[in-house]
């Protein structure tokens, strides 16, 4: 029997990459179903695509989100009693800024919608999940929220500011990490996750762009945007069937196949 030929025409694709978009979010590393409308990405195309949905593998630190319909947000700007004074990240669903919290007089971490998603009520919904979930949470390892609130057209998060770098950088920087102090940060994640766990909210996103160390050695989880809570009573996911949500080098098999009944076992 012949053996198939390859196409000497089509150049293979490496196993851990896709496509990549002509413009893109920093960590924008999650898949995502492509009939959904109002997606402020444009669609890759290519050979080797999962039909019913499209992974955005990118590379976060070397590609900068420029998303013409996020406002660029200058510096003075006030959303509340918030006031922006730079951006500091960006992603597919709006923008991270350092802002000032007049009130209380210390500095925030501001992740705004972007507003090209603001008309989107499943996207709006989504946003006010992440700030819901992570108010059930109160943990040492895990980023506080302070506020969530809208002015002026744009729906804001105002999360507890962190100083350091994620863990995805720190390795890029440093290269590899001693066992003994990869060994804390594990035992400090595991603390977080154990209070997530007995609190009902599934991370559903753990990877090291997620983690940020302080200069003092402390891992902080970040970025709930993808999060659910397992309550009966909580509000119903909203990740439409057919959709597989996550990074996929950091997914869990079960997570892959069905995100919207994964339980906090699938973060571990």
């Amino acid at each position: 029997m012949d053996q198939p030929r390859s196409d000497p025409s089509i150049s293979p694709q490496p196993p851990t990459t896709a496509y990549r978009p002509a413009r893109a979010g920093v960590g924008a590393e999650t898949v995502i179903n492509p009939e959904r409308r109002g997606l402020p990405l444009p669609l890759p195309e290519g050979p080797g695509l999962p039909n019913s949905s499209v992974w955005l593998r990118l590379f976060p630190s070397e590609v900068d989100y420029q998303d013409p319909a996020l406002i660029p947000a200058p510096t003075g700007l006030l959303l509340g009693h918030f006031q922006i004074e730079a951006r500091i990240g960006a992603g597919g669903m709006g923008a991270v800024f350092h802002a000032m919290d007049t009130r209380l007089q210390r500095g925030v971490a501001l992740k705004i919608l972007s507003p090209s998603l603001s008309r989107d009520e499943t996207a709006v919904q989504r946003f006010q999940n992440e700030a819901r979930a992570a108010a059930r949470l109160d943990h040492e390892n895990i980023a506080r929220v302070y506020f969530i609130g809208e002015e002026q057209g744009l729906h804001f998060i105002a999360f507890e500011f962190i100083t350091g770098k994620n863990l995805r950088d720190l390795i890029h920087e440093r290269g590899r990490i001693e066992p003994n102090e990869a060994v804390n940060y594990v035992l400090q994640i595991a603390s977080a996750l154990r209070h997530t766990s007995a609190n009902g909210v599934v991370h559903r996103d753990i990877k090291p762009s997620n983690i940020i160390i302080t200069p003092s050695g402390r891992a902080k989880l970040v970025d709930l945007g993808l999060a659910r809570k397992e309550s009966a009573e909580s509000a119903p996911d909203l990740t439409m069937a057919g959709t597989t949500l996550g990074t996929f080098d950091y997914l869990s098999p079960e997570q892959a196949k069905d995100p919207r009944n994964v339980d906090v076992r699938s973060d571990l």
